[in-house]
């Protein structure tokens, strides 16, 4: 079969991505009395952890830096946690896919949008928490709202949120796609996954502010430039935090990135699907 073909039948069987993104999200919950509530209080503790962690050691403190860290905190985790997820997902379902004829790209599309479900709970938390220390924030007087590095604010820009949400979702879709075919060739993809994260977590801009980076070297503001995640956690945090108009030349690079991985990884993932079934 085609791409084409692939995704014609991808689109026309999409009842069946339902089916599995009900059954990923009733597997995660089912045996958790909070249920739905874990995507709040678990992106809100890892915030307070590293908001501990880095205001003592950085002495940055204050409402501005949490709703910092909790942005970049969120976006990344909607990326990492559906790529994982992918990566083991055919493994997973080897008998119904052996049993059962359907568009096994149905798998990994599941496993993204279960994810962006997640990402609706973690960004609603958030959401709450500005409201809160915007209402904190008005009953500030002149001079210690003068002191906040970057204060917060809410307005009409926070109309470009739904296209960054949607840039963010098809490019882990796209590496979800070659994720996928990754795990069902080499078993250590998910370990080796897991390394790549942790590495890209850390060199992205959710700890400190881009600022830090143009005081260090071009070399580095190079690196810091092509890094998808620092225009991701910046259009977001522009959008819903400072109230501001994103960049063009961001908003332009983030979709091609992501149109170009989802192009991609949906591309291997057809052309390397019959092969790698047969790996199963």
């Amino acid at each position: 079969m085609s791409v084409l073909t692939d995704l014609k039948e991808l689109i026309r069987r999409r009842a069946v991505v339902g089916h599995f993104v009900s059954t990923t999200l009733k597997t995660g919950h089912r045996d958790k009395v909070l249920g739905n509530l874990w995507q709040l209080i678990d992106p809100l503790s890892f915030m307070l952890v590293y908001y501990v962690v880095w205001s003592i050691i950085l002495g940055r403190r204050g409402p501005e830096f949490m709703l910092y860290l909790l942005s970049g905190i969120i976006v990344f985790r909607l990326f990492q946690d559906s790529v994982l997820g992918a990566s083991g997902v055919l493994r997973s379902q080897v008998r119904l896919i052996r049993e059962v004829y359907f568009p096994k790209a149905a798998l990994p599309t599941a496993v993204a949008i279960a994810r962006l479900n997640d990402f609706a709970w973690a960004l609603a938390a958030l959401i709450m928490l500005e409201v809160f220390f915007l209402h904190r924030q008005a009953h500030l007087t002149p001079e210690a709202l003068a002191k906040i590095h970057h204060p917060l604010a809410f307005g009409w820009s926070i109309l470009w949120l739904p296209l960054v949400v949607l840039a963010l979702f098809l490019f882990s879709l796209g590496v979800s796609f070659m994720s996928a075919i990754a795990g069902v060739f080499f078993r250590d993809t998910p370990n080796i996954l897991g390394f790549v994260f942790r590495l890209w977590f850390y060199l992205s801009p959710i700890f400190y502010y881009p600022e830090d980076v143009r005081r260090l070297s071009t070399k580095v503001w190079f690196f810091y430039r092509i890094n998808p995640f620092s225009h991701f956690f910046r259009l977001l945090r522009a959008s819903l935090i400072y109230d501001k108009p994103p960049g063009l030349d961001g908003m332009l690079y983030i979709c091609i990135i992501s149109v170009a991985a989802l192009v991609i990884g949906f591309v291997i993932f057809s052309k390397c699907e019959g092969t790698a079934i047969k790996q199963l």
